[in-house]
């Protein structure tokens, strides 16, 4: 039985089922499933995602002055380098490790905890272990990189051992992914799917956890549910004319290159969203 974190109507429900086994389902697809179907998965799933959180963004009134300047600015940029055909890896090695960020600390949210120190070096450490493996197996650079990454997950480590603080539940799922995430790279040399799994999991995890967050209100749930199920259809449609109806200017959604690009977007957006709003106090 699932259990939730508080006992709170409003708050994200979680539980052995989601922690445990959605993760192992994960790593199971990238055994049974061809890379390239992970990919088409995660760039279908990750559009409607994003879509999603624009909508929640405007209709939260977070679409701001510096929310439209940042946006305007990421358009530019990146639509010049897309434009400029610039190599995808970059771009894949930049959505990639900002991804693992907003996955590490978007967990604590979803698990219903407060961010602390302890909680940050959790963060840091999977984002830095997932940033080593993405900068090894992407760009090739030389090994010495990863193995600095490595230390300093090390030292994150050590540090959040020393402050003898309770490890959270978001912090041992953190663990537990970025474990998973290390056998899958090394041991069955499968390292281009671990970016699948990060992003599969985000996905997922928000979807079924906001779900459960609106469930005590039931048209607010069957609302929610029905927006989940028009979005993801609207992304399939719109995938297939791109694919099957030739329908070139979808490149600029589902082209691998544009995806990481809306990805970054998605992120850094994200993060303008959540600042704290400055209230001004009238006379």
């Amino acid at each position: 039985m699932e259990t939730t974190t508080t006992t709170s109507p409003l708050t994200y429900v979680t539980g052995p089922f989601r922690d445990i086994f959605v993760p192992l389902a994960a790593v199971l697809a990238t055994f049974l499933l061809p890379i390239m179907w992970i990919v088409t998965l995660y760039i279908v799933v990750g559009q409607a995602h994003f879509l999603t959180a624009y909508r929640y963004q405007y209709k939260g009134r977070r679409m701001n002055f510096l929310y439209i300047s940042v946006a305007a600015v990421l358009a530019a940029g990146l639509g010049w380098y897309l434009v400029h055909q610039g190599p995808i890896a970059p771009l894949l090695a930049v959505s990639g490790i900002l991804f693992a960020l907003h996955f590490a600390l978007d967990e604590f949210t979803l698990h219903s905890e407060k961010l602390s120190f302890e909680k940050l070096l959790t963060a840091s450490a999977f984002t830095a272990l997932f940033a080593g493996l993405v900068i090894h197996f992407v760009t090739r650079l030389p090994a010495m990189i990863p193995i600095v990454f490595g230390i300093f997950v090390l030292g994150c480590i050590v540090v959040r051992i020393s402050t003898r603080k309770k490890i959270s539940l978001a912090e041992l799922y953190l663990g537990y992914v970025g474990i998973l995430i290390v056998v899958l790279s090394f041991l069955f040399n499968l390292p281009g799917s671990i970016l699948g799994i990060i992003l599969l999991l985000h996905f997922v995890n928000w979807y079924v956890g906001y779900g459960g967050r609106v469930r005590g209100n039931p048209s607010r749930a069957q609302s929610y549910w029905l927006e989940v199920f028009v979005t993801l259809a609207i992304m399939v449609v719109l995938y297939g004319a791109y694919v099957l109806g030739h329908q070139g200017y979808l490149f600029a959604f589902f082209g691998i290159g544009s995806y990481y690009a809306w990805a970054i977007a998605h992120i850094v957006l994200s993060f303008i969203a959540s600042l704290p709003r400055v209230r001004t106090i009238s006379a």
